[in-house]
């Protein structure tokens, strides 16, 4: 009998043993580099055609990122590193650092993927992706941007403390300050819509005297997968407006009878697009809708809590929000022939056979639709005015 206890007892440390002895197959962490953002370049060196076409740049944390200074409080080295490789593909490229490097990259904190404008209107943005997408270890809810200058220039800042490829993910969360952002483009959106054929917009991202911007958006057309045209941040401002995607943020206009301005905070706005089909004539219309507050008024103060005052500025400022839709959506459909505002998902839902006559060439038709702007803005709120 007591042979079977200690047997047991035996069998039941070597068991607890075992699950207390952790994952033998896992790496320390020290003994690997931590990925939070890769840019995507053109190789532009003389040795483009044997190195490779692609200069990508990966952005890597440091052991510096968790070691402050004792006198100080800062941190004693920027807490990133930035390594540049050449190659035709992205693997190819991301693998060519392992020459430098002793310790693997890992994409499970993978913060932001910048492809340069000038490398995205020549390549599929599908190619240019696909790694990122079949890769296991890098999560769909990374953000994309695009880079009207050179991608891997927004990965060095003035301050050395902050971390470049954070710094953007942390922008992106200001929708609710400001109206001239675009929800989050992540990877994971970006891999639906490659594969539905749909345009789509990347968020700008600029370096300027070693700060981050964000600027405008990048335009890439559905049926080629490449960028075709930049939106202006006020362009961006119509499309946020035109698809009622606001959290936030302020409008400004001048009173033209007193030639001052007038500044209004949206409290909430959304859109409504309705579809309509005749023959092979396709056309839309956009209701858009939003409740704010007369923030700032350079006019007469005193005037302010008045009704009829408060309807002459909400007039204002439909008009100034209906120009500034229908300029974008005229430029979406003129120079870029890319429809980024979910015309042809309302089409589809609305006119699912008609759908199936157009969706081969659906850029085309949506460059030929007519689309009407409605738009009613409702003033609740004039701040503390005081007489």
């Amino acid at each position: 009998m007591k042979l079977c206890r200690r047997s047991a007892s035996l069998a039941l440390g070597l068991a607890a043993a075992l699950m207390l002895s952790g994952c033998w197959s896992s790496n320390e962490i020290d003994r690997l580099s931590v990925l939070t953002g890769v840019a995507l370049d053109r190789n532009e060196s003389e040795n483009a055609a044997s190195e490779g076409r692609l200069a990508v740049t990966i952005q890597i944390l440091t052991a510096g990122a968790s070691e402050p200074n004792s006198s100080q409080g800062k941190s004693t080295a920027k807490p990133y590193v930035n390594l540049i490789a050449t190659g035709n593909s992205v693997f190819e490229a991301i693998r060519e650092m392992s020459l430098r490097t002793d310790k693997p990259p890992i994409g499970h904190h993978l913060k932001a993927i910048v492809v340069s404008a000038d490398l995205a209107k020549r390549n599929s943005l599908e190619h240019l992706l696909d790694f990122f997408m079949r890769d296991n270890d890098i999560r769909p809810g990374s953000l994309v941007f695009v880079s009207s200058g050179q991608a891997n220039r927004v990965f060095e800042l003035k301050r050395g403390e902050e971390i470049p490829s954070f710094h953007m993910a942390g922008i992106t969360e200001n929708r609710y300050r400001t109206s001239k952002i675009l929800p989050p483009t992540t990877l994971g959106k970006i891999k639906g819509d490659v594969k539905a054929d749909a345009s789509l917009l990347l968020p700008n991202i600029i370096a300027q005297d070693g700060k981050l911007r964000l600027s405008g958006a990048g335009v890439i057309r559905g049926k080629t997968k490449k960028l075709v045209g930049l939106l202006s941040e006020e362009e961006v401002l119509g499309v946020v407006w035109a698809t009622g995607s606001g959290k936030g943020g302020v409008l400004s206009t001048i009173d033209p009878s007193t030639r001052r301005p007038v500044v209004y905070e949206v409290d909430s706005m959304n859109s409504a697009i309705r579809s309509f089909v005749s023959g092979d004539r396709v056309s839309f219309s956009v209701s858009i809708r939003s409740i704010g507050r007369i923030m700032e008024n350079w006019s007469k103060p005193d005037e302010s809590s008045e009704q009829r005052f408060l309807d002459r500025q909400a007039r204002l400022f439909e008009r100034k929000i209906s120009d500034l839709v229908e300029r974008t959506i005229e430029k979406l459909q003129r120079d870029c022939k890319a429809d980024v505002l979910g015309f042809r998902d309302r089409l589809r839902i609305e006119h699912p056979r008609d759908w199936e006559r157009f969706k081969s060439n659906w850029d085309e038709r949506f460059a030929q639709a007519d689309i009407k702007v409605d738009v009613r803005i409702r003033i609740e709120d004039y701040g503390l005015v005081v007489e």
